[in-house]
């Protein structure tokens, strides 16, 4: 199902189309029969992809339409599991991910009723996986119904996911030579995939940098994910295939201060500058990697980050018009 949003044929008169009309894709398995699986079968899936990228396959864009809760990983590189998802992101690869079907925040998730399983399930204080990890080069994809308002099931956040795509009723191919129709966030985020790996092919030189900041950079601007998605939007193909080079591009962001410990609930001013000053598009995103312990607000000069309780956080600085980023670094006792 996932592989035909990325990749089915298209204008033959027969079943659906893809994001792609043609494409080569890599079909990689890591969980059972049932949707289940450990970290270590993932992180073997993960080492595969990029054993194969290193013996010299064009692999472009990776696809992860799964996701579990934990306690939250304080030191990402350090987890295997986030230093597997680490490496394919410094090959070059754009690792897009699904968001989870929990409807929940993820910055303040909850307990809720799993009707599948008819229990309840407690998930305070816990963050999905893969979509929180914040490598550069990694996009978390929410979905969205027909109506461009977000599915009854999607997680959200304005920290961890970057855009919205189509994940309600989507009709795609299935194993037997079959159609049907499949929600979640795992259908979302093959959308954004094949946005990629189109955009990759339309732009063979492009780094794995660029193409994230093409497809974030042109989304769709809407009410309904505004406050729920990063970049406050939802996927717009056609504005990202068409979209002009900017002339002059931020090429890097200067923050000061770039760091900080902070004591109790306190609030700091962080200024940022954009280098160069005459720069095509200024606009700077801000997200935190740990929006439990530090949040960040956008202001006229920069930004405003306040400690919320003890821990470490990462905020980051996202530049549209370029895709340079700065990060401000969080202590709080």
């Amino acid at each position: 199902h996932v592989a035909g949003t990325i990749g089915a044929a298209g204008n033959n008169g027969v079943g659906v189309t893809g994001v792609n009309w043609e494409v080569s894709l890599l079909g990689v398995k890591v969980l059972d029969a049932k949707g289940l699986g450990f970290d270590s079968w993932i992180i073997a899936g993960l080492n595969y992809v990029l054993e194969q990228k290193e013996r010299g396959l064009n692999i472009r864009v990776a696809n992860m339409s799964l996701t579990g809760w934990r306690e939250p990983i304080l030191d990402q590189e350090k987890n295997p599991y986030g230093a597997a998802c680490k490496a394919l992101s410094d090959a070059g690869i754009v690792l897009v991910v699904a968001a989870g079907n929990e409807k929940q925040n993820i910055d303040a998730p909850e307990e809720y009723y799993d009707w599948s399983n008819f229990r309840w399930v407690d998930l305070r204080g816990k963050r999905p996986y893969p979509a929180c990890f914040t490598f550069g080069n990694m996009i978390t994809v929410g979905s969205m119904a027909g109506d461009r308002a977000p599915s009854s099931f999607t997680n959200y956040s304005p920290n961890f996911v970057h855009l919205a795509a189509p994940g309600t009723d989507i009709l795609s191919t299935s194993p037997g030579n079959a159609y049907k129709n499949d929600s979640g966030t795992s259908m979302a985020s093959p959308h954004v995939a094949g946005a990629a790996a189109l955009l990759a092919s339309r732009h063979p030189y492009k780094s794995a940098q660029e193409i994230k900041a093409c497809l974030v950079g042109n989304i769709t601007p809407a009410h309904h994910w505004e406050g729920r998605t990063i970049f406050g939007g939802y996927l717009n193909v056609a504005a990202a295939i068409g979209a002009s080079e900017p002339r002059v591009p931020v090429s890097r962001i200067t923050l000061f201060p770039d760091s900080a410990t902070l004591s109790g609930r306190t609030s700091i001013p962080v200024a940022a500058t954009v280098i160069p000053a005459h720069a095509d598009n200024r606009e700077i995103v801000w997200y935190s990697d740990n929006p439990t312990v530090a949040v960040v607000q956008k202001s006229d000069s920069g930004a405003t980050i306040t400690s919320l309780a003890d821990g470490k956080a990462t905020v980051t600085a996202y530049a549209l018009g370029g895709a340079a980023t700065a990060s401000f670094s969080v202590a709080v006792t």
